[in-house]
């Protein structure tokens, strides 16, 4: 926490920005060969070309001051287009994070896939090995009993329609923010 206060700091970044936790908390991989691995063996050394069987992880992690106070008083909590069991599980383990959020009002996660799969990354794959449903039906699952809004690319709306069902709402937005303006667009639709 403290080292990230000094360098948003002397960023002039005006946002708080806070870690999830202080405390020491890694991810491991089962692959198909029944080996656990650190997640940087699997993602950067392996590329992330293994199979993911399993994600675990090792550590109790406390969250770090002012994390469960922010999802509090935060009129809605985005959780980022990237990758649920890899990058969002991980910080869902930190004591309270995942109680925090199921108790909030309007929690709404961006998709990370385009006609349903990742962009960049093996978000899609990694969903797939740990028997998630295709698609955004299998984002929704990986946030399961947390979301109450989904933002899918527009190039998902036929996906999106499949899982309508859903108690989440489902909004179709573009979500490859290539430029400022873009970026503009999406947040004030995404927020408003």
């Amino acid at each position: 926490s403290k080292f990230t206060s000094d360098v948003t700091g002397r960023m002039g970044i005006v946002p708080t920005v806070i870690p999830a936790t202080d405390d020491h908390l890694r991810t491991l991989i089962e692959n198909d060969e029944g080996e656990t691995i650190s997640f940087q063996e699997y993602f950067v050394f392996r590329q992330h070309a293994d199979t993911v069987r399993a994600v675990t992880f090792d550590g109790e992690a406390d969250p770090a001051p002012g994390v469960l106070e922010s999802i509090r008083r935060a009129d809605v909590v985005m959780i980022a287009p990237s990758n649920p069991p890899l990058s969002i599980w991980p910080i869902l383990t930190v004591r309270g994070v995942r109680e925090a959020l199921s108790r909030h009002p309007r929690v709404v996660a961006v998709s990370p896939l385009f006609r349903g799969r990742a962009l960049k990354g093996p978000a899609d794959r990694v969903m797939a090995s740990l028997g998630l449903p295709p698609g955004n039906a299998g984002v929704l699952a990986a946030y399961d009993g947390l979301l109450d809004e989904l933002i899918v690319d527009t190039g998902d709306a036929a996906d999106a329609a499949e899982i309508e069902s859903s108690d989440v709402r489902l909004r179709i937005l573009p979500t490859s923010l290539t430029d400022p303006d873009a970026a503009r667009i999406f947040s004030e639709a995404a927020l408003g």
